[in-house]
């Protein structure tokens, strides 16, 4: 069955740079340059990736750049890196995709890496900000199908009353610092 699109969807997700600023925040697309012995070691982490398929493996560097180059390769995904303001500090990641174009959807997955940044409203900023560009900029509308029935998130991020990117599924419930999770968007 081939893949039908909306009219006014894009073809793909942009591949050129892509830059999205919030108020503490710069999510920026990732390039292989940014695999560095920090991320992997985030990888490593069990408690940071508690929550992932990624604890079931160990992760080298060279796993890490694979990985950007495989997504940054991929039309129907965007891999970003979030860096805190004024100091470019990469303190995770966050990804859309695979972009379902039928559906007007796709996945948004997050990682934050530096333990020092959880708990601070980091995630829900990046998050916010990736749904808007998902909305706005890719026009998607609504999470995949099925998405309703998994788990809501729990976390504290989430009871935010302003928090705009509502939906969404995690594989963490821990209330309070969160490393890394999965989240449908719409």
């Amino acid at each position: 069955m081939a893949l039908t699109r909306s009219p006014d969807a894009p073809a793909g997700i942009p591949q050129s740079p892509t830059k999205i600023e919030t108020g503490r925040l710069v999510l920026r697309t990732m390039e292989v340059a940014d695999a560095s012995t920090s991320y992997a070691g985030w990888m490593n982490d069990p408690e940071i990736v508690r929550y992932t398929e990624s604890r079931f493996s160990s992760h080298s560097v060279a796993d890490v750049r694979e990985y950007i180059s495989a997504v940054r390769g991929d039309p129907n995904s965007l891999l970003l890196a979030i860096e805190t303001k004024p100091d470019s500090r990469h303190i995770g990641n966050i990804k859309i995709g695979p972009v379902d174009w039928r559906h007007r959807s796709g996945d948004i997955g997050l990682l934050i890496g530096e333990k020092d940044c959880w708990g601070q409203g980091f995630a829900s900023e990046a998050i916010e900000a990736l749904a808007g560009y998902a909305r706005d900029t890719l026009r998607l509308e609504r999470s995949p199908p099925g998405s309703m029935r998994r788990t809501k998130v729990v976390c504290g991020h989430s009871k935010k009353p302003d928090f705009s990117a509502k939906v969404f599924s995690a594989a963490s419930t821990n209330s309070k610092k969160v490393g890394s999770m999965s989240y449908c968007w719409a």
